[in-house]
């Protein structure tokens, strides 16, 4: 049996504009531990772990949101299964100092090769209010 963690720190910063209120900039910073144990017959388990904050700044008003989240993932690949991918769905409220509040949804995508390169990608930010 084999175990190897990773952990990369990440900070994705874009702008976003799903309408009047959400519009603005959006950093997302975070911190994934991945590991992965070969149990030596082909099988696999993995587990990222994140934490982070996301900080959100509304061209409508100035307006700074922040909040923190955590999220987390396991799967077990199929015998023979060493190169491997999934997707994750992160929802969390972000919160403005005078109590209002918005939503931010993102779709990460996750990739494992043989040789144990891992890839993240984060897309399809969404904002609501």
């Amino acid at each position: 049996m084999v175990t190897t963690t990773v952990t990369k720190n990440i900070v994705e910063s874009g702008h976003v504009s799903t309408g009047a209120v959400c519009s603005g900039q959006v950093t997302v910073n975070v911190t994934e531990v991945f590991k992965s144990t070969d149990f030596g017959n082909g099988v696999i388990m993995y587990t990222d772990h994140d934490t982070g904050t996301a900080t959100f700044v509304s061209d409508a008003n100035g307006m700074t949101y922040t909040g923190a989240f955590s999220d987390f993932q396991a799967l077990q690949s199929v015998p023979a299964g060493s190169a491997f991918s999934f997707s994750d769905i992160t929802h969390f409220r972000l919160k403005a100092p005078d109590g209002s509040s918005l939503g931010l949804t993102f779709v990460s995508h996750a990739t494992s090769t043989p040789s144990g390169d891992i890839t993240v990608n984060l897309e399809n930010l969404v904002c609501s209010a």
